[in-house]
């Protein structure tokens, strides 16, 4: 004899769609927050960390010079920098600035400021001065 399942005997397995729709309403709108909070912060640590790598290459120049007895400088342009001999070669990569950050050079007289732009919303500024300090570094 066959035994058929009748709606009252049947036992619910799985989800139904209202379940599945509530569920992925909740973790887009979750996601969406993520993005919106997450945004700011990621910009602070990305100009911060170009800020912190063209320090590094500044401070990497003078031990160069320092102990080579050679001249080093860094080059700059707008979409990145590297390190320089004295025949205007570059003797590191050439480092690659994100497609939203700017580098500009502004001369003060007795010091240098290199200024690091986000999107001409967040900026940063490296000062070198006189004696060659970066920052008082």
């Amino acid at each position: 004899m066959v035994n058929y399942m009748n709606k009252k005997n049947a036992q619910k397995t799985g989800f139904s769609l209202m379940e599945m729709i509530v569920v992925v309403g909740i973790l887009s709108l979750l996601i969406a927050g993520a993005f919106v909070m997450g945004f700011p912060e990621y910009n602070r640590y990305l100009i911060a960390s170009e800020r912190e790598y063209l320090i590094d290459t500044l401070l990497e120049s003078r031990a160069r010079s320092l102990t080579s007895n050679a001249v080093f400088a860094v080059k700059t342009w707008p979409n990145g920098y590297c390190i320089q001999d004295i025949s205007n070669l570059c003797v590191v990569p050439f480092h690659n600035l994100p497609e939203n950050i700017s580098l500009k050079n502004q001369d003060l007289g007795t010091s240098t400021a290199l200024y690091l732009t986000l999107e001409d919303s967040l900026k940063t500024e490296i000062i070198i001065d006189q004696n060659g300090l970066i920052n008082g570094r």
